[in-house]
């Protein structure tokens, strides 16, 4: 099934019953071009996935199955062929073999003797060739079969030799994938050895077997840069004067009195402790910061530990932390 361009191939040679209609239905959107990623060719998206605790994904997906031409090399550069890397689309008398973009990277791993045989098929003549190499399939971890056109019958990879790919499908038949041509510009017939190889990378969309996993960092308290911003630690408002603009109004049907009064401490390091004391030095109140590293922020009612209102004047604070101690003052203006 050729998704993109709707097309349908027989998976053996027949002919269709005569004057009989077939619905055939297919996924709009295969997995390897899902709608969900973006910059697909395919639909309009703007982002690969939602936002969660805050992390957001972007893949880089490669939306055609094809050659990766700057990974693809041959181990030793001194012997090196050039060649061709695509879909096998060719005649066999009446027959046309189309191959399959099989997202998958290869080896050709050489020997210093016969170690592997190519593939027969009579109805095509095809022969079956003994040669000096094999053929590993490194993605899903196998070696391979394969036809092998051997030009000048010498049994070693040459200059027009083709080799044509054959995977294995779900019920096992053979599946023709991929025609790799060689060519030189030289007149030359190298000789591999077992130390020789060929390493041809393809660009693999992302399959229905691909996982991805990640883990982020957990947070952490610079405890150096944060002994240095103890002098952002800020009162506010300061000084506090008998009501301010950013305490909460009164509650519904409440006419009279006044609401809830506040001063914050902001800015404060984790698990910090506010201290407050009267301009005499008694101890009115403790706050905890206890909301960890995500809020630098604690309030005060402007009460004592007794519950009791606080009279209008000067008051001092010590802020005690794993990271340092700031001291400060506070006005309470009537």
């Amino acid at each position: 099934m050729d998704y993109i361009n709707g097309k349908v191939k027989g998976k053996a040679v027949g002919n269709l019953p005569y004057r009989e209609s077939f619905n055939i239905r297919f996924q709009y959107y295969p997995v390897f071009q899902s709608a969900y990623i973006e910059k697909s060719p395919y639909a309009s998206e703007t982002l690969d996935t939602d936002i969660f605790d805050g992390v957001s994904l972007s893949f880089n997906n490669a939306w055609k199955v094809e050659i990766d031409t700057l990974k693809s090399l041959w181990s030793n550069p001194q012997k090196a062929y050039n060649f061709t890397f695509k879909i096998i689309d060719t005649n066999f008398g009446a027959e046309r073999l189309l191959g399959l973009s099989h997202p998958s990277d290869y080896r050709i791993e050489f020997a210093d003797g016969v170690v592997d045989t190519s593939l027969a098929i009579e109805k095509y003549f095809v022969r079956a060739v003994p040669v000096s190499f094999r053929i590993y399939n490194v993605t899903d971890q196998k070696y391979l079969d394969f036809i092998y056109n051997d030009i000048d019958r010498n049994r070693k990879l040459s200059p027009f030799d083709e080799i044509i790919l054959v995977e294995k499908g779900a019920s096992g038949q053979d599946l023709f994938t991929w025609d790799i041509f060689f060519t030189s510009l030289q007149d030359t017939v190298y000789d591999y050895t077992s130390s020789d190889t060929l390493a041809i990378r393809v660009k693999k969309p992302f399959r229905a077997v691909d996982v991805f996993e990640f883990a982020t960092q957990l947070p952490q308290v610079n405890k150096q840069r944060a002994t240095a911003e103890l002098e952002d630690i800020k009162v506010v408002p300061n000084p506090y004067i008998a009501a301010t603009s950013h305490e909460l109004p009164l509650p519904p049907a409440i006419t009279s009195g006044r609401g809830d009064r506040k001063i914050d401490f902001i800015h404060l390091p984790a698990d910090a402790q506010v201290h407050i004391f009267t301009s005499r030095g008694e101890h009115v109140v403790t706050l905890s910061q206890d909301s960890g590293m995500y809020d630098g922020t604690v309030s005060w009612n402007l009460k004592s530990k007794e519950n009791l209102d606080v009279a209008a004047g000067i008051y001092f604070y010590i802020v005690e932390s794993d990271v340092g101690v700031k001291r400060g003052k506070i006005g309470v203006i009537k």
